[in-house]
């Protein structure tokens, strides 16, 4: 019989096993179908007709139960548990089955296993792990985890038209909406709705057990005997005596079921490193982990169970881990086995409501405990004398250490730290106390402060001698120091207090000098730095300790910056880049249209070629199939929307004219064009759905519905050219232009949307996501802060499989993203500009204090007065065209969304055209707000007259806004920004500033400051972008 081609699958009966049979039999492979049965409720004959009808070329059954009981009550033995909660139930029926897989593959000659295993579950590495063991020859067929498979298969979907083209019968049952798994130790539930873990799970879950609430009144009484740990015989209470143990835990399920217990909902990590949720029905296997742990109460030694309990875990872990057929596994048995010798007795037991009690137990041949001994009224074989040598003995080592604290000075007792103190002692007093409300409180020994202050303090408060408060003071024969021995307190130096100075008193910038030579040493052979550090002068050049206080970015070193600005001049122009010649028409002469001298940006010179593949502009692009991750970090106004959008979309074209789907679907509609234009073809247009409909292969992410807009625009430029299709999903179109966007007749390639509104689709079709190769999150600090992340990380992790690229934009990088980044995508290229960071250069910065004259901390007057300041600049120059004057564009900057209607109607109060935008904007408003502060186009007006002047600002038109528009709009018409509340991080002073100063254009800020806002943060970044430094 020949093995080139035979495969024996394990077979359950359910679509996807029935899928994979047939997929085996259509790739021409004979396939013997392998069911065991470990308890499952199963009709095993149906199973068998089934699988013979769709090819198999026989169906194996074999009754497994009697195995599956040895291992089961093994665990028993040793108490096996997986993280406190779960008995295990799918684990220890794995290695039995695939045990026997390995016999029928030998028997009928199978050179080849397989199963049908998914790729995010524990099972296929159980599988895999003991096939490889037990006979290491045997190749493995894993289909979900085959991209010609799992791609072609991308939902249930799939699977039923898979199902329905080749005659493969499907249960007319609706399937439940979880994952279960019956065998005769529980039935586990998962996936599915119960993904959900804040949802409770539906009573349809539980098949072995009823609800506890509904259980019967009466409790059931039975008593269960054991011999060398596993149990023997159970008698039930006015009821009949079960013998054997397939018997005893099948009748222990019905019993306990019956009565509510074993339900057990957890969250467990799977080994691959995923969490999932589990619901497991295990009455049975409760029961008698609890009598049996009850019984070892008695019958082993204190010491023994201890190590047992170590024993039993890592026994825990090799099941749950695929680890069986292990040497570890089989060196625990042996300990395992030597631990139950004396496990002999009974236990009797009651189960009420879902609970199992332990009412009595008893074991007639353990000597371990003993009654007479244990009595506190007899004496007997006990004598009371030897406990006081007994507690000597232990006593020693404690009163050592007594004697060595009274040695020593140190207290004897430390007493409980408590918030509120009601003892001699209190948190304040105590080193101790403070290091222990240091790690409740942050987690950390040492709190907030690092170890070495924490070190100095313990070491100067609580080690020092202190003596008894039964000793006398030595300083009791000295007087009270007076008044004038205090020392005095320095006071600021008068006219002379520049004189008989070793030093002079000017500021630490100023005293830091020249710079040093190279090597760190100056020319008196470095000892003036000696000097420097002895007196405590300067460590570093940078002083900005505000700005040092608040950080929240991450660094980027200014070495790193120098390497990233060499390698952007070998890129001049587009040319340079290896696009595919549509898009460098596209570029050129659609999206640059009537423009001259075309040059990318720092960011777009450093990114595209990476996203490319390109190495040098000499050198052709290589695409690669192995998924990549890239992190771009630019300043705002950048162009980083250019730079992700062109390699995504040449990637994207280059694949769409290798697809062989494709390229039928041409084929068939250019036939059928050409038919209905001879007049050959009747009925129906052509009508079929396009391969893309609803399956985009490029998702970008966006946090709002403005920036959605604003990179739709782009890539629809390109696409006129280049010849792709991009739609728009916003929370501000109709459901059913959404829909028409998404399902339209001529497919989708790109699709920009936010988070919330694509997660939501995907939920109701998850094959949304199937075939997406490129996904882009733009503005990602926002959408991997505490709002976004849930959702954001869901899609990541839906679009994982068919991911080829993932590219995270952002002009600031935290450094809660940037751990984020470093811990989920280690291998992430990091692409910086070398002012990342850092408000664009042409950006002034003027600083109004409110609290003096003439505002007196009015700062809707002083915003207004700064205002009319820019409109009567402006309106004192007149532009191109004689008789009118240029429009000034301002956006204003607030904190809290309340305060945008008020300041808004303020200004308009005052005459000056003021619009408010916040979240509570409708989204229809959003848009046409905008547009006239995102249009580069000039905007010009009739000079005013004298007259109009008084009354109003005409030249002027102000947003009044929150960080709602501080990220990502590409404000090209914005040069000047108002911050009326001063920013609370460095973050939102970066892209708040950036709104003005965009693509190299000119822009001057304004910061409006009061007696509660931190004027040394606001000095600091002045100084920084006068110096053309990163706040960080």
């Amino acid at each position: 019989m020949s093995a080139e081609k035979r495969v024996c699958l394990a077979y359950s009966g359910g679509l996807d096993t029935s899928t994979i049979l047939k997929y085996l039999v259509l790739e021409g492979y004979t396939v013997v179908c392998f069911l065991g049965n470990v308890g499952q409720a199963e009709d095993f004959a149906a199973v068998e007709k089934k699988a013979l009808a769709l090819g198999a070329e026989r169906m194996i059954i074999e009754d497994l139960q009697e195995e599956f009981s040895e291992v089961i009550f093994r665990s028993i033995q040793c108490n096996a548990i997986y993280e406190d909660r779960y008995l295990l139930g799918t684990s220890l029926a794995r290695p039995v089955l695939a045990r026997a897989l390995v016999r029928v593959a030998h028997k009928y000659s199978c050179k080849t296993l397989s199963h049908g295993c998914t790729g995010k579950g524990n099972d296929q590495v159980r599988f895999e792990l003991a096939w490889r063991a037990l006979d290491p020859s045997l190749e493995i067929i894993a289909p979900w985890r085959m991209p010609e498979f799992f791609k072609r298969f991308q939902g249930r979907q799939d699977l039923l038209k898979f199902a329905a083209e080749n005659n493969i019968p499907v249960s007319s049952t609706p399937k439940a909406p979880w994952s279960q798994d019956d065998n005769l130790a529980h039935c586990s539930s998962e996936s599915g709705i119960l993904e959900k873990p804040d949802v409770p799970a539906p009573e349809d879950v539980w098949i072995k057990s009823v609800d506890p609430l509904t259980a019967p009144d009466i409790p059931a009484k039975f008593s269960i005997e054991f011999k060398e740990g596993i149990p023997v015989k159970l008698e039930v209470e006015g009821g009949e005596t079960i013998t054997g143990g397939l018997k005893l835990f099948k009748a222990l399920n019905e019993i306990a079921g019956r009565h509510g217990v074993g339900r057990v909902d957890i969250v467990e990590s799977r080994f691959i490193g995923l969490k999932s949720r589990g619901c497991y029905d295990a009455p049975a296997h409760t029961v008698l982990r609890l009598a049996h742990i009850d019984l070892e109460g008695m019958t082993v030694d204190s010491r023994v169970r201890s190590i047992m309990a170590w024993i039993g875990n890592q026994w825990s872990q090799c099941l749950y881990n695929g680890f069986y057929f292990s040497p570890e596994r089989e060196l625990l048995e042996h300990s395992i086995g030597f631990s139950q010798k004396h496990v002999n007795g009974t236990v009797n037991m009651m189960v009420y409501k879902g609970a199992a009690h332990v009412l009595s137990r008893s074991a007639p041949g353990s000597n371990l405990y003993s009654e007479e001994q244990a009595s506190m009224d007899t004496l007997e074989g006990f004598s009371p004398e030897d406990t006081s040598g007994f507690i000597a003995i232990q006593a020693i080592r404690l009163e050592k250490y007594g004697a060595a604290k009274i040695q020593h000075g140190e207290p004897l007792s430390n007493p409980v730290p408590t918030i509120a103190c009601f003892g001699p002692m209190s948190v304040v007093d105590d080193p101790f106390a403070q290091a222990s409300l240091a790690w409740l409180t942050t987690g950390s020994l040492f709190g907030s402060a690092g170890s070495g202050e924490l070190s100095q303090r313990l070491a100067s408060q609580h080690f020092k001698p202190r003596p008894s408060r039964m000793v006398l003071s030595d300083r009791v024969d000295r007087p009270p120091p007076s008044r004038d021995d205090r020392r005095q307190r320095r006071e600021a130096p008068g006219p002379f207090g520049g004189m008989n100075k070793k030093y002079a008193n000017i500021d630490r910038a100023r005293r830091a000098g020249p710079h040093r030579a190279i090597g760190g040493k100056d020319g008196n052979g470095g000892k003036t730095r000696e000097r420097e550090n002895r007196r405590g002068g300067p460590r570093d050049g940078d002083d900005r300790k505000a700005l040092k206080m608040q950080r929240a970015l991450a660094t980027v070193s200014y070495g790193k910056r120098t390497v990233m600005k060499e390698s952007m001049t070998d890129y001049e122009t587009f040319d340079n880049f290896d696009l595919i010649p549509s898009l460098q028409v596209a570029v050129n002469e659609e999206l640059f249209k009537g423009m001259t001298d075309i040059k990318p940006t720092p960011v777009q010179r450093l990114a595209i070629p990476a996203l490319l593949g390109q190495r040098s502009p000499d050198d052709l692009k290589r695409p690669t199939d192995e998924m990549r991750s890239f992190l771009l970090a630019a300043e705002t106004g950048s162009g980083k929307t250019l730079a992700y959008l062109l390699p995504a979309i040449d990637a994207l074209k280059t694949a769409e004219a290798e697809d062989p789907e494709l390229k039928a679907y041409r084929e068939r509609w250019e036939l059928e064009k050409q038919r209905q234009l001879e007049g050959h073809s009747k009925g129906k247009p052509f009508d079929e759905p396009h391969p893309t409909m609803a399956r985009p292969k490029v998702v970008v992410l966006v946090p709002t519905a403005e920036l959605a807009h604003q990179v739709t625009k782009v890539s629809k430029a390109l696409s006129h050219v280049a010849k792709f299709k991009t739609e728009l999903l916003s929370s501000d179109l109709k459901p059913q232009q959404i829909q028409r966007n998404l399902y339209g007749p001529r497919g989708v390639d790109v699709i920009v949307s936010t988070p919330h509104l694509l997660a939501s689709i995907a939920d109701s079709d998850p094959n949304i996501l199937s075939r997406v190769s490129h996904l882009i999150v733009d503005e990602a600090d926002s959408l991997f802060d505490r709002s976004f992340a849930p959702v954001t990380t869901s899609i990541v992790e839906r679009a994982l499989p068919s991911m080829r690229q993932f590219v995270c934009c952002s002009a600031t990088i935290p450094r809660k993203l940037n751990n984020f980044l470093a811990t989920n995508h280690p291998k992430m290229v990091r692409i910086t500009t070398p002012n990342l960071h850092a408000i664009p250069r042409r950006v002034q910065l003027g600083v109004v204090d409110v609290s003096r004259e003439p505002y007196r901390n009015r700062k809707d007057l002083a915003c207004a007065d700064a205002i009319y300041s820019i409109g009567r600049e402006s309106a004192s120059h007149e532009g191109p065209v004689k008789g009118e004057v240029d429009v000034r564009r301002i956006m204003v900057f607030v904190n809290e969304r309340e305060k945008t209607e008020e300041l808004a109607n303020y200004l308009r109060e005052k005459g000056i055209n003021a619009e408010a935008l916040h979240r509570d904007t409708p989204e229809k408003r959003h848009g046409e707000v905008l547009e006239t502060f995102t249009s580069p186009a000039p905007l010009r007006i009739p000079t005013p007259s004298i007259a109009s002047k008084a009354r109003s600002l005409a030249n002027v038109k102000v947003l009044v806004v929150t960080d709602l528009a501080s990220r990502g709009i590409d404000t090209l018409a914005v040069r000047h920004v108002i911050l009326y509340d001063v920013p609370h991080t460095t973050i939102d002073f970066i892209h708040r500033l950036g709104r003005a100063g965009r693509m190299g254009r000119r822009g001057r800020g304004i910061v409006l400051v009061g007696n509660d806002d931190r004027k040394d943060v606001v000095a600091e970044v002045k100084n920084s972008m006068f110096r053309g430094q990163a706040l960080i």
